[in-house]
């Protein structure tokens, strides 16, 4: 099949699946057109932003419902099957964001004294995240709030070598004013009063600054 009939069958096939109104003949070929309540990544959009609103008024049980709703619009890879550098950038900002809702969603999670639920969670993403220092932030966080204090200790000091033999630097500022908190028993890192819209116990007390989404702002229209 030629390159003008591949397209015309994609074309045809993408009518077929979002309706004959949402791809139009333009005279450079295809126009994509469509309400941004069709795609799951403004659906994404929406509900992360609910989430902070509701965050910013101290109800954290309303924005983590938010945040997982909005997580669970994720099904595997995104963009899965699709080839060329466009996608492949899209993919790395999509995926570069969903890990920061789940770090925020993680955040929820301390702030509301569930340490002990997220610790596993945390050493897996940990894991596939390597020279993501918040994330180990968040599981030395987790492991001192649930009495494990030698196992908090211990990711730092894996986080420092891991860092200085893999690609010769120190671990941030963060990680280590943690580690220096844990290390003297900071009572400023316990969790003793969730229902302040602030957390007593928070890490993060600026929380109104928003995972951004890559896409904010993009058209929701693009020639094919």
């Amino acid at each position: 099949m030629s390159r003008l009939g591949t397209l015309r069958s994609a074309a045809c096939r993408l009518r077929s699946t979002l309706g004959a109104e949402s791809l139009v003949v333009c005279a450079d070929g295809y126009v994509l057109r469509a309400s941004p309540a069709r795609f799951d990544v403004a659906l994404a959009e929406s509900r992360a932003e609910h989430a902070e609103e509701e965050l910013c008024d101290g109800r954290l049980g309303q924005a983590r419902r938010l945040l997982t709703s909005a997580l669970e619009l994720w099904d595997g890879e995104p963009l899965s099957g699709l080839c060329g550098s466009y996608a492949e950038v899209q993919r790395a900002r999509l995926s570069e964001w969903r890990l920061s809702l789940v770090e925020r969603r993680l955040e929820i999670d301390l702030d509301l004294g569930r340490h002990d639920g997220v610790i596993a969670e945390l050493a897996a993403l940990s894991s596939e995240h390597p020279y993501h220092e918040h994330v180990r932030d968040l599981q030395m966080l987790a492991l001192h709030r649930s009495g494990r204090r030698a196992e908090a200790l211990a990711v730092y000091s894996a986080t420092r070598r891991f860092l200085r033999e893999d690609i010769g630097i120190e671990p941030g500022s963060e990680l280590t004013d943690l580690h220096r908190r844990i290390l003297v028993s900071d009572c400023g890192l316990d969790v003793r009063n969730t229902r302040a819209s602030v957390p007593v116990g928070s890490r993060w007390p600026a929380r109104c600054a928003r995972p951004r989404s890559p896409f904010r702002g993009s058209a929701t229209s693009a020639t094919v």
